[in-house]
């Protein structure tokens, strides 16, 4: 039902990738809810989203990171190929935005993760 709503009302859509991501952007663990949430956000606003907040100077580099991290760690759950490629888009747009050091810090907190995961 969310899907179908979305995909009628394109405001309502990035409001709620907004706030998911504004909650997924405070420290400590993620929800659960949040999480399941997560695959069902239409894929072109969250796109847009994440290009929005990776290449943004009022963007905390901490609060990127904390959104970025959170990323990784639903890569714990069956979620949807969708969320790996969110992923690969956000560390690019880090990029192309020069936030070094956030993706310095990105490797460092979750390679032994996604190294593990793959296994």
């Amino acid at each position: 039902m969310l899907s179908a709503a979305w995909r009628r009302d394109a405001a309502a859509a990035r409001q709620s990738v907004t706030q998911v991501f504004e909650s997924i952007s405070r420290p400590g663990d993620s929800s659960l809810a949040i999480t399941a949430l997560a695959q069902f956000l239409p894929a072109s606003a969250v796109a847009a989203h994440l290009d929005d907040v990776a290449g943004s100077a009022a963007q905390a580099d901490r609060a990127v990171l904390v959104v970025a991290c959170h990323m990784v760690d639903w890569l714990r759950w069956p979620m949807p190929p969708h969320v790996s490629q969110w992923i690969v888009r956000f560390v690019r747009q880090l990029a192309v935005a020069e936030k070094y050091s956030v993706l310095m810090e990105i490797a460092e907190l979750k390679v032994m993760q996604v190294c593990s995961a793959r296994r």
